[in-house]
């Protein structure tokens, strides 16, 4: 069997399910893992033996996939802003809209930045993480109301030689201890009444706790991280970028805009939607 006779099988397994372009995606991620390919390399056309044992690498995790497992968590790992790490039931797999969310944030910071970030509901560790990769001189913080996914998150950043300062906090709660300069954070977004709009192979893997919203009130994390932010939890002139729900863009801005903060500003993500929204504490 070849490399190329895997990516054939894969994709015509998950073409059903995911549709022709995910399929392709997912075959080609499948057949790099079990060659120890890097990422970007051609697959679909390779004519490379695969050895019994990761041909049948292959078998396996194509059975699991089937079942909707996702592939991140087939694979035990996902890239996120030129990262590896790793990711299972217990965190929420990093999308590229929050690699979006990252981009903003670096993008308002100079490469000597040795300010105070925080953080909230970092899951992974993706932002943390990435954050810290990029500006070794800020002092990264980051909070999770999950143990399990602040055990991941650690080893994360240990596997990818940064220093965060993980903590378990329930935001709804009470506040993170300090103030900060940055507050970032992509929270659960999706109410009670959109879960029937949720694929299968997300809302049967990934934890409810990461994705759902509480209740009937679909910007109860806003609400909150607001108010945080327009006490103590974040200095003036700190900023603060969510990455949001389009659908709840424009009232989260008049929000922010009707409390402690100036140069509210959305931003589009690559599909065009209102996905990231900035404001600057007065």
């Amino acid at each position: 069997m070849t490399a190329a006779d895997i990516y054939d099988e894969v994709f015509q397994a998950m073409r059903p399910i995911h549709g022709k372009d995910e399929a392709a995606a997912i075959a080609r991620q499948l057949v790099q893992h079990v060659m120890g390919w890097p990422p970007g390399s051609p697959v679909r056309d390779a004519d490379a033996k695969a050895a019994p044992a990761q041909a049948a690498l292959a078998g396996t995790m194509l059975k699991r996939l089937k079942t909707f497992e996702p592939l991140q968590h087939v694979m035990g790992h996902t890239w996120f802003y030129g990262l590896r790490l790793q990711v299972n039931a217990h965190v929420l797999i990093p999308r590229p809209e929050t690699e979006e969310l990252v981009h903003a944030v670096l993008a308002s910071l100079p490469q000597d930045y040795t300010g105070r970030v925080l953080d909230l509901g970092t899951g992974s560790g993706c932002i943390a993480i990435a954050l810290a990769s990029r500006r070794p001189g800020a002092t990264v913080h980051a909070t999770d109301i999950s143990g399990d996914a602040l055990d991941v998150a650690r080893d994360n950043a240990l596997q990818n030689g940064v220093c965060v300062k993980f903590s378990r906090t329930d935001m709804l709660r009470e506040p993170p201890a300090g103030t900060f300069d940055i507050i970032v954070s992509n929270p659960p977004y999706i109410s009670s009444q959109e879960k029937g709009n949720v694929s299968r192979h997300v809302s049967g893997a990934e934890p409810h706790l990461a994705l759902f919203v509480p209740g009937r009130n679909p910007v109860l994390f806003y609400e909150r991280i607001c108010s945080m932010a327009s006490g103590d939890s974040l200095a003036p002139g700190g900023h603060l970028f969510l990455e949001i729900n389009p659908v709840h863009a424009s009232g989260l801005k008049d929000m922010l805009e009707s409390s402690a903060f100036g140069q509210v500003k959305l931003m589009k993500d690559m599909s065009g939607h209102d996905r990231i929204l900035h404001a600057v504490k007065k």
